[in-house]
């Protein structure tokens, strides 16, 4: 018996997509308006995508642009991850938007936050048949648990704390937004846990949205992953305006240039031991 077209609308439409390998988590985030492949959306799609890479790292790391009339007309917005390199930014724009093109044929909505490790660098490319830019947006929104969990003899209700508070000062220094930069909104921390030697966390929003908006998607991102998948080790919430990332390794390399001290033993180091880079390259500690 065949599906009832309602129901592989509502599937296909999902607003919560859980992706638990890196192999499907770095596929592309399709929704939006299903059209005809041959349409002249896509021809003004591919023609503005293939200028992104070289605009978004003229442009200091961020850039939007849009090509063509309605209802043809395409809308795209493209990020790199502060500190990033030159060419590995354009590198992972290039092959962020391929992605796009090749997994998203008949779809006018899409965005990817790109999370391959190997390309040192983060980036999202987002795409739309409206405007993208300024456009706050929540979902869809992708999880990526890391497929271990932490061993049972660790306490998870002192790291549940220490994650926590560490997590919302985060949020709070990654949404102060820094007008001088172009990628206002970010935070990458290096933080020593009782209970772990090294835990990374990184955060990032488009810098066209509100800090209010930034601080909102951050937390609805932290809240998705204690919900669906708290007890693993480490993760990605990503949504077409911010991405939220914690491990038990390095990432990105953005965390090159973070200093960390080892904290002192017992439930006393529950805050100590960990240290924020702001906007200006600066490093403190965060105190309890």
């Amino acid at each position: 018996m065949g599906l009832n077209p309602v129901l592989i609308i509502f599937l296909s439409s999902s607003l919560l997509i859980v992706l638990q390998n890196l192999d499907v988590a770095n596929a592309v985030t399709c929704s939006g308006s299903f059209i005809n492949g041959n349409s002249s959306y896509f021809q003004n799609r591919d023609n503005l995508f293939s200028t992104l890479a070289s605009k978004v790292v003229a442009n200091g790391g961020f850039y939007n642009a849009s090509l063509g009339k309605s209802p043809n007309s395409v809308h795209a917005l493209v990020l790199c991850k502060r500190g990033y390199e030159r060419q590995e930014c354009i590198s992972c724009v290039e092959k962020v938007t391929q992605e796009i093109q090749t997994g998203c044929p008949n779809r006018m909505d899409s965005f990817k936050w790109d999370n391959d490790d190997g390309d040192h660098v983060n980036c999202l490319v987002r795409s739309s048949n409206h405007s993208t830019f300024k456009n706050f947006q929540l979902v869809p929104a992708v999880i990526f648990p890391n497929a271990l969990t932490i061993e049972p003899s660790k306490d998870m209700t002192l790291f549940r704390q220490q994650w926590e508070a560490t997590v919302n000062r985060t949020i709070e220094d990654a949404a102060e937004a820094e007008t001088s930069s172009i990628l206002k909104y970010y935070s990458a921390v290096e933080a020593e846990f009782t209970e772990f030697p090294n835990v990374y966390i990184l955060m990032q929003c488009t810098p066209d949205i509100t800090s209010r908006e930034c601080k909102t998607c951050l937390e609805k991102c932290a809240t998705y992953f204690t919900k669906q998948f708290w007890g693993r080790q480490g993760g990605e919430v990503s949504r077409p305006s911010c991405v939220f990332r914690w491990d038990l390794y390095a990432f990105h390399g953005a965390f090159d240039n973070v200093t960390r001290v080892p904290a002192p033993p017992g439930p006393q180091a529950q805050a100590n031991g960990t240290f924020i880079t702001d906007k200006k390259g600066k490093t403190t500690e965060l105190k309890a």
